[in-house]
């Protein structure tokens, strides 16, 4: 093990519900990788719903969509992000990851099928 400290404390920290135990260069790593792939995911559906402006604009039950219309279409994906990040943030330290997971990805499906109909 590479890792030694004398201190408790970060110990406790460090330690995993497995027992494990992890350098803080690991961990960060870790970190690092996971908050970068969830921000590559934002970008790209961002640039899904940039890209769809361009149909949306002319394809619409309202008409023809104005520069306001539109930019408020694409800010109400970051409106949804803050709402959701707070509303799975407190779901999960309620009821659990695995639950607060399983019912997202059970919305992820009621909303590609409803979008497919």
């Amino acid at each position: 093990d590479d890792y030694d400290s004398e201190n408790e404390e970060e110990d406790a920290l460090l330690s995993v519900t497995d027992g494990r135990e992890y350098a803080p260069r690991v961990m960060l790593a870790g970190l690092t990788a996971t908050a970068s792939l969830g921000m590559f995911q934002f970008g790209y559906n961002s640039g899904i719903i940039a890209g769809a402006l361009l149909y949306i604009g002319t394809d619409t039950a309202f008409g023809i969509l104005s520069v306001l219309d539109k930019s408020m279409l694409v800010s109400s994906l970051t409106a949804g992000a803050v709402f959701g990040t707070i509303t799975a943030g407190t779901l999960s330290m309620r009821y659990g990851r695995r639950w607060t997971i399983l019912h997202n990805n059970a919305l992820y499906i009621v909303g590609a099928l409803a979008s497919a109909a």
